[in-house]
């Protein structure tokens, strides 16, 4: 005899009680009960069943056998003694039980019979498919079940059919997503096991109702647009949504077919948070835990449109702590990172709501103040931050001091972008310095070198008498040891101050609108090169350039740089333009739109200083970018801070995963060229292995 299986023992348990229950429901309703058969004890109907070809057989309502036909033992070996009281269970395929508790259950809730296709198990030990008819019937006044069984040949197509259905939904309860069928009304018309656990209710309760009444207090909201709109388009939607009540995020996909909508709950809450977490480790400082530059810059310039469009004063101050060298070297290093950790938690404390307080590197901080009224309110911050850091910092017992010089330059008399703001307040700073320091400076223009005169006086002329110069830095192949790329960098050969880089100049080109005719210049310069080195043979040097924000977004670009290549004979393939995310950010419809038309050309598009914005990771998965620069930024301390360790290893992994290819660049250590070897990342370039040269000193390393 079969035993029930002790995976399904707590299951059956549950459904005798539901069934105990509903059973005390219908009998309580007069109506149900008048529409139900009754039990027929007359001699002709005692000789139908015995004669009857069909496994027949009376349940109690805990499925025990009451009595069943003689044909028991010619359809499964079995005496009709070894049946009566046993549990119909004990005869059922396993996985056939969930389904005829369901179809058992629905009698008690709608029709008072059903019929299914079950596995019933003959005493050797074989499985036989039935279809079978059961049936709620009054004996007396009390409730049983009839049930009918008839043999199927396994030939027949339906049976199959109903296999496949069976198997395809033990799949869809199997996936980690909750999912669900909708008809035109938006009614469900299925739900998986997932769907169940996230909706909290038994899919029977759930089938028939609408997808918005069913949906927890903690996940409401309202997507009737979105369900309206794929229906009617015939489209696929895919959206996020956060639900604060139980803290999770869920991605909802809403697919439609033929017969209604198909919608996809999954929660994504941990990859939220990774991301999270890997955001917050690319935009704080590790030490101190406050904003690092990546995230002061973004801010910085946030606040300086802010204060254009309100005519609103800005300020910003640069801190550097006073003879911290002695610290370190005299107390040692975990000392210092105790006092910077101090005295960031003081910087804060003396700030606003909406100031920031960000860390260098080192001991230098930015700070910025927004939306200032008046100078004297800056007056009355920066004595308050001196004084703070004046007081003693208690370390084991033992108290020490430090004092700070501060530079102060306010929007926009002393700049109106983020670098040039920080550099005078960089100036007066090291003016309050010059002063005797554990004092403060606001920038005033005398405060700048006789070089940044002379630069703003000749840059004009400059491009006018050629003075511009083109260097290129290689690109290595670590793996093989090759040189597979350029990147191309603009020089200032100034007649009296010398070779000026870009950083210098760049800024205040972009500034006066002189980067437009200067950027067509590198170009078309940088491509004739490259057209060059194919002509001597090295026939698969690519080279790439930067492309600022102004020149990007030219109504002309695309024509401009066909005609450039057209002129130099260089292949679109070999020509890779630089574009940072910042860049990219400014209009992101218009961006793609510009990178779809360039790639239509065959030219390669890099994403330039990875990391270097809020929404990388976001924005990755739909701008058309072939390369990812890993910024410098994060590979400067791979090989001495484990967390810009960790942040360097999600940037590749997410790279390719993306199939893009990954350049670190900025390597300067043999620490850093091994860290990322290891990880995979394959393609460098920095000061280890070359520094920007001109052309001919290149083609020297080329022939190596």
């Amino acid at each position: 005899m079969v035993t029930e299986t002790k995976s399904n023992g707590q299951m059956i348990d549950n459904f005798l009680r539901d069934i105990k229950n509903l059973a005390a429901k219908v009998t309580a309703d007069n109506k149900f009960i008048k529409g139900l058969p009754k039990k027929q004890e007359d001699n002709e109907h005692i000789e139908l069943i015995e004669n009857s070809q069909d496994l027949i057989g009376e349940l109690s309502l805990d499925c025990r056998y009451l009595s069943v036909s003689s044909s028991c033992w010619e359809m499964l070996g079995y005496d009709r003694k070894e049946l009566i009281g046993r549990r119909f269970f004990e005869l059922l395929y396993p996985e056939d039980i969930p389904v005829f508790m369901e179809k058992c259950k629905g009698m008690f809730l709608s029709f008072p019979f059903t019929t299914m296709p079950v596995r019933l198990k003959h005493k050797n030990g074989e499985w036989h498919w039935f279809e079978i008819l059961l049936k709620l019937y009054l004996n007396g006044s009390s409730l049983q079940l009839l049930l009918a069984a008839r043999k199927l040949p396994l030939s027949q197509p339906y049976y199959y059919f109903n296999l496949l259905n069976r198997h395809i939904a033990d799949l869809l309860d199997s996936i980690n997503e909750a999912l669900c069928s909708l008809d035109r009304q938006w009614r469900l018309t299925y739900v998986n096991q997932q769907a169940e656990r996230l909706f909290k209710k038994p899919r029977h309760e759930l089938i028939g109702k609408k997808l918005c009444d069913v949906i927890p207090l903690g996940l409401s909201f309202n997507i009737n647009n979105e369900l309206k709109e794929v229906l009617l388009e015939k489209k696929f939607i895919c959206f996020e949504k956060y639900y604060r009540p139980i803290n999770k995020w869920y991605e909802i996909k809403i697919y439609s077919f033929s017969q209604g909508l198909a919608v996809f709950f999954n929660d994504i809450s941990e990859r939220k948070q990774s991301e999270e977490k890997i955001k917050h480790f690319a935009y704080h400082d590790p030490l101190t835990n406050i904003p690092n530059r990546v995230l002061l810059k973004n801010r910085l310039d946030n606040e300086i449109n802010r204060a254009r469009r309100s005519n609103n004063l800005l300020c910003v101050m640069f801190l550097d702590l006073d003879k911290f060298k002695i610290i370190n070297d005299t107390l040692g290093h975990e000392m210092g990172d105790r006092m910077l950790v101090s005295v960031a938690r003081r910087l804060a404390g003396c700030l606003r709501e909406g100031d920031t307080v960000a860390r260098l590197g080192g001991d230098e901080f930015i700070i910025l103040l927004p939306e200032i009224e008046n100078v004297s309110k800056v007056k009355n911050v920066v004595h308050r931050i001196i004084n703070r850091l004046k007081k003693p910092f208690a370390f084991d017992g033992q108290e020490f001091y430090i004092t700070s010089s501060i530079g102060v330059a306010i929007y926009p008399t002393d700049g109106t972008d983020a670098e040039t703001l920080i550099k005078n307040a960089d100036k007066a700073m090291y003016y309050a310095k010059k002063r005797g320091r554990n004092s403060y400076q606001f920038y005033k223009p005398f405060m700048n070198s006789c070089e940044d005169v002379l630069k703003k006086k000749n840059l004009h002329q400059a491009l006018e008498n050629k003075e511009f110069i083109v260097h290129y830095q290689p690109v290595f192949n670590v793996s093989t040891g090759q040189i597979i790329g350029t990147e191309a960098v603009v020089r200032w050969q100034h007649p009296d101050l010398g070779l000026v880089y870009p950083e210098k100049f760049l800024p205040l080109a972009e500034k006066t609108g002189l980067i437009i005719p200067l950027g067509e210049w590198v170009l078309e310069k940088a491509c004739h090169q490259c057209k060059s080195w194919h002509n001597q043979g090295w026939s698969c040097i690519s080279v790439a350039v930067n492309m600022s924000a102004r020149e990007f977004y030219q109504d002309d670009l695309v024509q401009q740089i066909a005609g450039i290549l057209e002129r130099t004979g260089l292949k679109p393939q070999f020509l890779q333009l630089e574009i940072t995310e910042n860049t990219l950010l400014q209009d992101p419809e218009l961006a793609v739109t510009i990178l779809h038309s360039l790639k239509k050309m065959g030219i390669k598009i890099s994403l330039d200083d990875f990391g270097d914005g809020y929404t990388s990771f976001n924005h990755l998965k739909r701008i058309p970018v072939d390369i990812i620069k890993i910024d410098k930024s994060f590979i400067q301390e791979i090989d001495s801070d484990p967390v810009n360790n960790s942040i360097v290893k999600a940037m590749i992994k997410f790279g390719k995963i993306m199939q893009k290819d990954i350049v670190a660049e900025g390597v300067e250590t043999g620490g850093q060229r091994d860290f990322l070897t290891q990880e995979k990342c394959e393609i460098m370039q920095g000061y280890l292995f070359s520094k920007p040269v001109a052309a001919n000193q290149l083609e020297e390393c080329l022939k190596m």
